[in-house]
């Protein structure tokens, strides 16, 4: 098929594109802005298009510069950023259209868990109202997959509990755990605390009929051990790999958000700028650092780096 991918350069984005190539479907990569795709390893192999769906003309632009086209996968989201529910409503509505009118059959929308039964918060509520606003009169079919947690190197989620579990071993819940408070990780401030609010929300998907529409894996599903022992492999490797060239998606790739990846990573990647090429070997030493440790020394190479006056040429 011919498929088009939105957000194809986030963390799911950039996996699926990888998987779909594998299946020799023929892709086409939409992002606001398309040298950011040159970064992925499969660039070469999809046809590159510029889309913002916040911007309706922008849209019917590129449905047209895509020309036919199957199925959309739609991945876009503008949590983190202020609006974001109104945002990405009007960015689905945007793109529903534009697809009908193009002749596209389906979507594919990754969301959220909804529960029926409480009051939810604006992450979720938002993941609701995009799947509606992507249902629009005479359009594509709507295929709407809900996800809880992803787990993998370079999911927001994951970095979220990676860098809290290295830092906390041990986390007493005192009563202040419920005021609001900005959270002391390298994650960015609105994207964490989105996600956090979702977390009052029980999610599971014992009553879905996913399983008896879509086969299991080879080798059948994963365990949440299994799964956070292969996001976790990147901790001794010195460098991420291209997301194409990933042994297996859930491995940190070279073209996930800088701040993924964990403390002793991040050292690593500041310290390689001031070591010798002769020296950095070493540097996989910072592997063994403690996490709480690891995670002060970060910060203070942040700091001393951040305060370090810039000199440029004249």
């Amino acid at each position: 098929m011919r498929i088009l991918v939105t957000g194809a350069t986030g963390y799911v984005g950039s996996r699926l594109v990888t998987a779909l190539l594998a299946d020799r479907h023929q892709i086409v990569a939409a992002t606001r802005n398309p040298e950011r795709l040159k970064r992925l390893g499969w660039f070469d192999d999809v046809a590159p298009i510029t889309l913002d769906a916040s911007d309706p003309v922008s849209v019917r632009v590129a449905m047209d510069v895509a020309g036919p086209i199957d199925v959309v996968y739609y991945l876009v989201h503008a949590i983190g950023q202020p609006g974001f529910r109104d945002a990405d409503k009007a960015a689905a509505t945007n793109l529903a259209v534009a697809a009908r009118d193009a002749g596209v059959r389906r979507i594919v929308y990754l969301g959220g868990f909804v529960p029926a039964d409480e009051a939810l918060s604006e992450h979720l509520t938002s993941r609701a109202e995009v799947a509606e606003a992507l249902t629009v009169e005479d359009g594509p079919e709507l295929v709407w997959l809900g996800a809880a947690m992803i787990i993998g190197a370079g999911s927001t989620s994951f970095e979220m509990m990676r860098y809290v579990g290295d830092r906390f071993p041990l986390m007493p819940i005192p009563s202040w755990t419920d005021n609001p408070i900005d959270p002391a990780l390298p994650v960015p401030l609105g994207l964490a605390g989105g996600l956090v609010d979702s977390l009052d929300h029980p999610m599971v998907a014992s009553a879905s009929g996913l399983r008896d529409r879509v086969p299991d894996p080879p080798g059948g599903l994963l365990s949440i051990d299994d799964a956070i022992a292969l996001a976790l492999v990147d901790r001794s490797n010195r460098q991420p790999k291209p997301v194409n060239a990933l042994t297996d998606p859930h491995q940190l790739a070279d073209s996930d958000p800088a701040w993924a990846g964990g403390d002793a990573l991040r050292i690593r990647r500041l310290a390689r700028t001031i070591t010798p090429p002769i020296a950095r070997p070493t540097l996989r030493l910072v592997n063994i650092v403690p996490g709480p440790l690891a995670g002060a020394l970060r910060t203070g190479l942040d700091i001393l780096f951040t305060l370090t006056p810039k000199v440029r040429p004249a």
